[in-house]
């Protein structure tokens, strides 16, 4: 429409300059294929125009899930981080218990083998004086407390082995040289 309407003010132009009617429409051809020009070059103008908006646009979203994606394995890994640190919080937790029921137990094993020589205190007192009567020597009674972890029993073979080659060197040694 607004082609059709340069190209009418381009012939009454040409009409009051006195040019001929081929003239005239000369003039108003040449105002549209200007008019034609002039919109196909803001029509391409504009067409850029968004080409470049969709692309910085397309840009933007693209940064905009790459941060996203970033942030997604950011929150996975503190995720089992978190996780770690929790299993190490469990077996501190289970080691300090582990300690403590240990402690207590010693305590009441302590208090057990106090009750006992309790327990066998006038039997050792009876023993005691019925030796002191028949004048045999007196061998008061022993007792043994151990604190602490005891040796197991492949601890103690191992001990006694080494300890019966220890011996058998030493007789060796002894009638052989």
């Amino acid at each position: 429409m607004q082609q059709y309407q340069a190209g009418e003010a381009a012939r009454q132009e040409a009409a009051r300059l006195g040019l001929t009617a081929q003239q005239q429409q000369e003039a108003a051809r040449q105002a549209q294929e200007q008019f034609q020009q002039q919109a196909y070059q803001i029509n391409l103008g504009a067409q850029e125009t968004a080409a470049r908006l969709g692309l910085a646009g397309l840009q933007s979203d693209q940064a905009q899930r790459a941060q996203q994606l970033e942030s997604a394995r950011l929150l996975g890994g503190f995720g089992a981080q978190q996780q770690a640190m929790d299993m190490e919080r469990l077996l501190a937790q289970q080691a300090s218990g582990q300690i403590g029921r240990e402690l207590t137990q010693r305590g009441l094993d302590i208090g057990y083998e106090d009750f006992l020589r309790q327990q066998a205190f006038p039997r050792e007192q009876l023993g005691f004086l019925s030796n002191i009567l028949q004048g045999l020597p007196i061998a008061p009674g022993s007792t043994a407390a151990t604190y602490g972890i005891q040796p197991s029993t492949t601890q103690q073979l191992l001990g006694t082995g080494i300890a019966g080659v220890g011996l058998y060197n030493a007789l060796g040694r002894g009638f052989g040289g």
